[in-house]
């Protein structure tokens, strides 16, 4: 069963591509003005689509995230419900997907994960580079020569680490458990970072063509779901991801 949300999991994010629809929304206006009466001024159209999470912390062109892995439920297409992993915005409720982290090009990001689920994670970041955790460049993470993790991790129940990065490509990008990563970003572990252009934030990239409406920015993501493999880890069973089956 599939249902929509952020990734495509057959590519593990890695070739992401963000869809950005753009729908002109056309008025037409026809009426006969009264002479010597005021004309009314329409009030903007709301905003609809994308709603972006901003920095928390930190100044105007150094934004600070926080983010909290939590666990909860999403409703599917057949009425069914699944057991995710999510981050949240700061320490707020679960969500599926995480939030969109909307930056502008040239800021300094910081990102702190806060770790509540009783195995390590992390976060990395696909199509940044120089990122840093706890200051230092990230590194894989081994256990016996074996890689465990693409980047530094937190520790379970509670752990925390900084991770930091200047976003110098202006574009729609993944951000994603670098840990364990086929099951973890299967499980609900991942977000999307939109990095706005200089060109100005009704661009998506810094060329003319990329121009859109401001007040109607979506964003079509997919991923996948086989409920068995959800199932077992809420009921802290091991599960075999060679027989992992998407529905």
């Amino acid at each position: 069963m599939a249902t929509p949300s952020w990734v495509d999991e057959r590519t593990g994010g890695r070739r992401f591509r963000a869809s950005v629809l753009i729908a002109a929304l056309a008025t037409a206006c026809v009426g006969t003005a009264l002479a010597g009466s005021p004309q009314a001024s329409a009030d903007p159209p709301p905003k609809v689509g994308i709603v972006c999470t901003q920095g928390s912390g930190g100044s105007a062109d150094q934004p600070i995230f926080n983010l909290t892995t939590k666990t909860g439920y999403i409703s599917l297409p057949d009425g069914n419900t699944a057991f995710m992993w999510g981050y949240s915005s700061g320490f707020d409720d679960f969500q599926h997907p995480g939030p969109v982290l909307c930056v502008n090009e040239g800021d300094t990001v910081t990102v702190i994960l806060h770790n509540t689920l009783p195995q390590r994670t992390s976060i990395s970041f696909p199509g940044q580079v120089g990122v840093t955790a706890n200051g230092e460049p990230v590194q894989p993470e081994l256990d016996a020569g074996q890689q465990t993790s693409l980047t530094r991790t937190a520790a379970a129940d509670d752990g925390v680490i900084t991770y930091s990065f200047v976003a110098d490509n202006p574009g729609t990008y993944l951000y994603e458990s670098g840990t364990d990563s086929e099951m973890q970003v299967r499980m609900g572990l991942f977000g999307a970072l939109v990095v706005r252009p200089n060109l100005g934030p009704d661009f998506g990239y810094n060329r003319a063509d990329s121009q859109f409406n401001p007040n109607e920015e979506f964003m079509v993501l997919l991923s996948e779901i086989d409920p068995y493999l959800n199932r077992a880890v809420e009921r802290g069973r091991n599960f075999n991801m060679n027989r992992y089956h998407p529905r």
